[in-house]
């Protein structure tokens, strides 16, 4: 029982990290999004770009969410 809650914990704190990384680096996007000119066709192109990439942290940070909640749903 200890090393289940162990190994829990140690998962959760896991995903925690990571999920506060995705979401610093999704920070950092759209800290560079706001110095881009969008008025020309690549600064437009670098915007697309830039909120790609946010969308791909967020759906990281879904995914860690959910794991969460399924470790402490199988216990």
């Amino acid at each position: 029982m200890v090393r289940t809650r162990e190994r829990l914990n140690a998962a959760q704190q896991l995903l925690c990290t990571n999920s506060i990384n995705q979401l610093s680096a999704a920070m950092n996007n759209f800290q560079f999004l706001q110095h881009i000119d969008g008025r020309e066709e690549r600064g437009r192109q670098e915007i697309a770009e830039q909120l790609m990439e946010v969308e791909e942290y967020l759906q990281i940070v879904k995914n860690q969410i959910q794991t969460i909640r399924n470790l402490y749903k199988e216990v």
